[in-house]
């Protein structure tokens, strides 16, 4: 299959009265959406957007967002969906390095703002206004090619360096397929939108929604996430750590949402004890490990999985994985990026095989059952001792006053490095050292046990359910 017909335009004409989008008092159907991207389609052309041209999108998420993209992919343009909050130094830098011809947002300070040398658009004025002269709805496209490029997206953030991926138009559509066959989504579904779009994990919800044509419900900021699961009759939601922390300590969604079809958990480690506690209330969790280059998730529990294997999961169907000889976890399918944009330049980091080398660790624990155990770039070696810091991790997050920790490496005189260990405590508990380091012994050897504790910073954002080890490593006067 080298193309398919677009899913927006096929729901469009078999259930054009069925809800699309949802965001708060707004109801768009399918036909309605349709006719939106159709609209502002004709716009982009009069405008000057034309094939393969990259357009920056910088904004909330929103209808005219969702709106924006699928006009673009029509034009066969790529979206490139940048992160609003970066600083606009780097967003700037993020435009340069992927070479976007314009920018679109809502945003005055990036409208007026000198440092931008592209055309910009303002949102709302190319969905809602326009030219009143529109070229005609034949240029329209009625099919994707699956080779089509379709968006740049950036990692999210383990490393310093961000990366700009580069994804087609068949990457999305078998990632979404993939998912909908080990968590099905109906017609009568309503997916939550938690993520923002500038993430992989929040744009493969749009892929998913339409594959099963369903409702996709935009989260608005002001509203309370029990409320809207109940107000909206949501059926499934997505989320990171943080999420599902909040939602433990919230008395209300207990009950909510046990009602739920799926929770889907990513972005990060789930620690056991989240783990244990959201299975006790007996929610539908599912965990998760994806990245941004296989276009979300390659392996995933079930619902139906009541074990909390929150570091394993059952491989999904269009991604193949295997495990070097150095216990690294490489991918390949057709989710598999396209390659990374460097200006003109698309870089391709895959070796012979054209296997990608993920840079995790992992394990198979039954035959197509991935166990992900670590980071290869996170190890260090104290002493001569490989040490993982996800492993020290994985025992402070057993300790039930522990919300999240994490272990670097600092410089020793002695053994070259020694683990250091930031914790962040439940509110309303506390945790001694020693009872820390008891509790460790029982588990790990004398090397690994950290030598230097040091309280959660306050500065650390975990919004994204992502965590910058580097940032850590800059706030130890040692190091």
């Amino acid at each position: 299959m080298r193309s398919i017909p677009c899913p927006l335009q096929k729901n469009a004409r078999r259930f054009p009265d069925h809800p699309a989008i949802i965001h708060g008092r707004l109801t768009l159907s399918y036909a309605e959406f349709e006719r939106a991207v159709n609209r502002t389609t004709r716009v982009l052309l009069a405008s000057g957007c034309k094939k393969q041209d990259r357009v920056g999108i910088a904004d909330p998420n929103s209808p005219e967002y969702l709106i924006m993209i699928f006009a673009l992919w029509r034009l066969g343009a790529v979206s490139c969906h940048l992160n609003t909050r970066l600083p606009e130094k780097a967003l700037v830098e993020q435009l340069r390095r992927t070479r976007c011809r314009y920018l679109v947002t809502t945003f005055p300070n990036l409208l007026n703002s000198r440092r931008i040398s592209i055309p910009r658009w303002s949102l709302e004025e190319i969905c809602h206004r326009g030219p009143k002269t529109l070229p005609q709805a034949k240029t329209l496209k009625a099919e994707f090619a699956l080779n089509q490029d379709l968006t740049i997206m950036f990692t999210s953030g383990s490393t310093d360096v961000l990366k700009a991926v580069l994804h087609t138009f068949g990457n999305h559509y078998y990632s979404a397929k993939g998912s909908n066959e080990n968590i099905p989504v109906e017609s009568s579904d309503r997916w939550f939108l938690t993520l923002p779009l500038y993430h992989v994990g929040g744009l493969s919800i749009l892929f998913r929604v339409l594959l099963g044509r369903g409702t996709i419900v935009i989260q608005d900021p002001e509203e309370d996430i029990v409320q809207s699961i109940k107000t909206y009759g949501i059926t499934h939601v997505s989320l990171v750590a943080t999420h599902l922390y909040r939602l433990l300590q919230n008395k209300a969604a207990k009950t909510v949402l046990r009602g739920l079809k799926a929770i889907l958990l990513g972005g990060s480690a789930i620690g056991d004890s989240l783990a244990r506690e959201a299975l006790r209330n007996r929610w539908p969790v599912c965990f998760s490990y994806g990245l941004t280059e296989m276009s979300s998730r390659v392996a995933t529990t079930h619902f139906s999985d009541r074990t909390y294997p929150t570091r394993q999961g059952k491989i999904l169907n269009y991604r193949q994985v295997r495990i070097s000889d150095e216990g690294e976890i490489l991918v390949k399918g057709p989710t598999l990026f396209k390659g990374y944009v460097d200006g003109n330049k698309i870089l391709k980091p895959f070796d012979k095989k054209s296997w990608f080398h993920t840079g995790d660790l992992g394990e198979f624990v039954r035959p197509g059952e991935l166990r992900v155990t670590g980071r290869k770039d996170n190890m260090f070696i104290s002493g001569g001792e490989n040490i993982q810091p996800e492993e020290i991790e994985y025992y402070l997050l057993q300790l039930k006053e522990v919300e999240n920790a994490l272990v670097v490496p600092v410089p020793d005189p002695e053994f070259g490095c020694r683990p250091a260990v930031f914790i962040k405590n439940v509110p309303g508990r506390t945790l001694d050292q020693k009872k820390i380091i008891r509790f460790l012994k029982r588990y790990l050897p004398k090397f690994k046990i950290p030598d230097h504790f040091f309280p959660w910073p306050d500065l650390i954002d975990e919004k994204d359910g992502k965590i910058n080890r580097p940032s850590f490593i800059k706030l130890i006067p040692s190091a």
